[in-house]
């Protein structure tokens, strides 16, 4: 999943990022987001996916919580 998000956003220098977040999102997720940016033409698409990201574990954490 790692080499899906870095060839379709082109960021090098977040790899480690991408890494952590092919750990612990779930893949369908991810994709989803690829492909909301895919199709919107972001001007800054791993900026877009690096917020979609902490929106998701946001969302996600609020859940745990209650």
């Amino acid at each position: 999943m790692t080499q899906t998000i870095l060839k379709q956003l082109g960021d090098k220098h977040s790899l480690k990022f991408y890494r952590l977040v092919a750990a612990k999102v779930p893949e369908a997720e991810v994709r989803r987001a690829l492909a909301e940016i895919k199709i919107d033409g972001a001007r800054a698409p791993a900026k877009l996916f690096t917020h979609k990201m902490k929106h998701y574990a946001l969302q996600q954490l609020k859940e745990r919580i209650g």
